[in-house]
């Protein structure tokens, strides 16, 4: 039994009272189960869904205008929340758009719940259009896939995706044929309602004692060099502030990883340096570790394959885990600890700390990228959350906000470009006091510019920093280390110029306020006003 069609005027029939369908009662477990936001990019056979969520009042729903804006965004509001928001996408190709920034968020371990509709399980049969294989295009960006098998046991399939993700910190991702979010059903029971709400996920499991016993055992050696590499949940700021202590019983060192799903900063909070990029680099900052222990994360890889550069920026290093990615690293630092607990601690300065430009910057002089993050650092607020996505600001930016006030930092953590915009906007949306700062090169905001128009429609409290080099500066430096000297079709293909992009006109045409700036004093001046003014604002920061 399905709900009525809607009439040859295109309207639905009016009734005093709607009939229940399977998509109300995965909403409203969805929400009993502490979904709270649903982002949504939904097409006719998400139909049933809209209809229930326009009866539900309690979930915040948010149209955006392309699916990776969606799916960046519930990673951005899950890496502040902890929590998976929805989203809801229109079947195969809907779910395709979506994905570079499902990769960014599996690889971040944010917990987040992808509803994706398909056709009426009667139409599947046919191949029409848009038929495709969802679950095949969902598998390598989730931890988890699902399909609903009726509208009676909807809840019970969102409830299996929610925990999954929860459980996992990863995507899940759930495929809801049209008829079983249309089909009446009965509403849940307010038993098993409450048994939704009652749920918690199981703690994480605690590493093995001979893992703590065995690190302890190689860090009292008379010859121990440690570096100690973390990630995870040994991010966390209590997690940093023990290995802090335990860096300095042992005249240890520390980095975080290349890229981090979310990294309190500023204040009091320790700070350790970041694990380079280029392997070069990287091979070189651990290669004098005796041991490398590694703490919530696996041993390091280099981003791209080098020829002349080994994949395992580790290899030949002897290597200790402390703890695993699925493992509990606050238990696994305070066992060791207290093992260590006979060594003296000595000062802080043994940890390895980026370096911070002390100079000050004059107003009259131009932008690059090293003023560009310095300015950026410089006017922050306190308690923000920043969102970098572009190695032309990000190393300037670390370093010269080491000493600053108190702010979080979200990068990329599966190299798929476009999450910084999304990632911004779904921060905002889970922490609505905090100014967001949005720190973004032009290139790869293009890939999810159309987060400009869901931040006026929210009036998100977010300053975008628009780093304006009109190039991807990226692929010009890897074009060097290749050896290659750039010619006229190198040039283009690296180059965002003829005609530029007018960053301006186009935040104006989404709604958002904007400037251009071309000094430190005027990027200065324009960031002040930008922080101090409710909603959104782009400030289009030009380099050179």
């Amino acid at each position: 039994m399905t709900i009525e069609a809607a009439t040859s005027t295109g309207t639905a029939p009016e009734s005093p009272t709607r009939n229940y369908s399977g998509a109300d009662r995965l909403i409203d477990a969805a929400g009993a189960h502490g979904v709270e936001l649903c982002l949504a990019n939904p097409g006719t056979t998400e139909m049933g869904l809209v209809a229930a969520l326009d009866r539900e009042t309690a979930l915040r729903t948010c149209l955006v205008l392309f699916e990776g804006v969606a799916t960046g965004a519930a990673d951005g509001y899950a890496r502040i929340t902890g929590k998976p928001a929805m989203t809801i996408l229109h079947l195969g190709p809907g779910l395709a758009y979506g994905l570079p920034n499902m990769h960014n968020a599996h690889r971040a371990r944010s917990p987040m719940l992808t509803v994706v509709g398909d056709h009426t399980t009667d139409h599947l049969p046919f191949d029409s259009p848009l038929t495709t294989d969802i679950e095949m295009l969902a598998r390598p960006m989730s931890g988890w896939v699902g399909r609903s098998r009726s509208a009676e046991t909807s809840d019970q399939s969102v409830v299996d995706g929610i925990r999954a993700a929860i459980q996992h910190r990863d995507v899940a991702t759930l495929i809801v044929p049209s008829d079983h979010q249309t089909d009446v059903t009965q509403r849940i029971s307010v038993e098993d309602l409450n048994g939704y709400r009652g749920w918690q996920a199981h703690p994480c499991s605690r590493p093995a004692d001979s893992a703590v016993e065995a690190v302890a055992t190689s860090l009292r050696a008379n010859d121990a060099r440690p570096v100690f590499l973390i990630g995870g949940d040994a991010i966390e700021t209590r997690c940093r502030t023990i290995l802090d202590r335990i860096c300095r019983r042992t005249g240890g060192r520390a980095f975080t990883g290349t890229t981090a799903a979310r990294l309190d900063r500023g204040g009091d909070r320790p700070e350790f340096g970041r694990l380079p990029y280029f392997p070069e680099d990287a091979v070189a900052a651990l290669s004098s570790a005796a041991p490398l222990v590694l703490v919530g994360t696996k041993s390091p890889v280099a981003f791209f394959g080098y020829r002349e550069h080994p994949s395992s920026l580790a290899e030949g290093v002897a290597t200790l885990t402390l703890s695993t990615d699925e493992e509990d690293s606050y238990a696994a630092l305070v066992a060791l600890d207290e093992e260590l607990s006979g060594l003296p601690v000595g000062a802080s300065t043994a940890t390895v700390r980026v370096g911070g430009q002390t100079a000050a910057l004059s107003d009259e002089q131009g932008l690059d990228g090293w003023t560009i993050g310095s300015v950026a650092a410089e006017t922050m607020p306190e308690d923000a959350i920043v969102s970098i996505e572009g190695g032309t600001v990000g190393h300037s930016f670390f370093a010269a906000s080491q000493n600053g006030p108190r702010h979080s930092v979200l990068t990329n953590t599966g190299g798929a470009i476009g999450q910084g915009l999304p990632v911004a906007f779904g921060a905002s949306l889970a922490a609505p006091r905090r100014r967001v700062v949005a720190i973004q090169s032009d290139g790869s905001a293009q890939y999810t510019v159309q987060t400009l128009w869901s931040m006026a429609r929210e009036g998100t409290d977010i300053t975008v920093v628009l780093v304006s080099n009109r190039k991807y500066g990226i692929l010009n430096t890897e074009l060097q280390r290749l050896g290659h000297t750039s010619g006229d079709l190198a040039n283009s293909l690296t180059s965002l110029t003829n005609p530029s992009l007018d960053w301006c006109a186009t935040a104006r045409g989404y709604g958002v306020p904007s400037s251009q700036v071309h000094s430190v004093g005027e990027l200065r001046a324009a960031l002040r006003r930008a922080h101090a003014v409710p909603g959104p604002t782009l400030v289009e920061a030009v380099v050179g």
